[in-house]
């Protein structure tokens, strides 16, 4: 399926242009977040503190959600107008099922910052010895979800899959001992991996069928990306002007990063060996093909999706 299938209406190849606004012409734009404190989470905060979004006549008011699918729903409900970094074989499903949603860019391609951890007492060394385990995931059709059943698959065993919900909730729950193995994306467990509390049982980035796939996506609610497409426009364009402000002054943007999620830099700084660059600056969309067949495999759809509906899928796909 050739990629420019995907590509919609707008002029996605050239950035549009950021001018200072006057406070009175600023934009409404409320942002749904899943899973608060990853770095690529909290590229939209990042951007309106460092009043980029502003900038681009945009008053972006971020919210945080549980996963994916709160994200999904915030989003196809009307309660948020675009949604930040949602699964994109959950994404698929909801739009299947007749979501009013629309794909605006990628959010993150790889599996660089997923990994699956145990508590440090506990007997399990692999995943090969995860058959019949309780292990974690985030919500269904979320990356986590992908990574959790792929690993699981590569290993030859069938855990039992719990969706944990955010990454507090899961560390609880495995330290807890009520799963097994949960999942997590930095900064979370950091801490504990360093002071011996746990460790890492398998890392999404093994799988190499997910290293040049997008595995999360930014969205938008259908009638709002019909009606006010401008503004999405100066969103994404705001976005990856964030994106490459980010990793351009890496000390004030992990500065802020570390004050967000209350950590000490040096775990800041680890945190972000987990984010290469190019996992979140490049918003096009890599290995759609693989993703409609996740969402085949792994019951986010029915059936295959036609052409007419991965057109209609998309709305915003930014190429550069």
């Amino acid at each position: 399926m050739d990629r420019s299938l995907f590509i919609a209406s707008l002029a996605a190849a050239t950035a549009p242009q950021i001018v200072p606004r006057r406070t009175e012409e600023l934009q409404p734009l409320r942002a749904a977040i899943g899973q608060r404190g990853a770095w690529d989470t909290m590229i939209v905060p990042q951007g309106v503190e460092e009043g980029i979004f502003r900038r681009a006549g945009l008053d972006v008011q971020p919210t945080f959600t549980a996963g994916g699918s709160d994200t999904l729903q915030a989003v196809t409900t009307g309660s948020a107008d675009v949604g930040i970094g949602v699964g994109t074989t959950g994404a698929i499903g909801a739009f299947a099922k007749g979501a009013p949603l629309r794909i605006i860019s990628g959010e993150f391609t790889g599996a660089s910052d997923i990994f699956f951890y145990v508590r440090a007492d506990s007997s399990i060394r692999s995943m090969a010895q995860m058959q019949g385990r309780t292990l974690g995931f985030s919500r269904p059709g979320s990356s986590s979800f992908i990574a959790a059943h792929l690993l699981a698959t590569r290993a030859n065993v069938v855990p039992s899959f719990v969706p944990s919900g955010e990454t507090a909730a899961t560390f609880t729950q495995v330290m807890s001992g009520q799963l097994d193995a949960g999942w997590a994306v930095p900064p979370l467990v950091l801490d504990a991996l360093r002071d011996g509390k746990v460790r890492i049982l398998a890392r999404a980035s093994e799988l190499p069928d997910l290293r040049h796939q997008t595995i999360r996506v930014n969205v938008a609610n259908a009638t709002y990306a019909r009606d006010r497409h401008d503004l999405l426009a100066r969103f994404v364009g705001a976005y990856r002007e964030t994106v490459a402000w980010m990793y351009r002054d890496r000390r004030a943007a992990l500065a802020r990063y570390a004050r967000y999620n209350g950590i000490a830099p040096a775990i800041a700084a680890d945190a972000l060996g987990f984010y290469p660059q190019a996992a979140v600056a490049t918003l096009s969309i890599a290995g759609f093909r693989r993703s409609l067949d996740d969402a085949l495999a792994y019951k986010n759809i029915t059936k295959p999706l036609d052409a007419d509906q991965v057109r209609d899928l998309f709305d915003v796909v930014y190429t550069r």
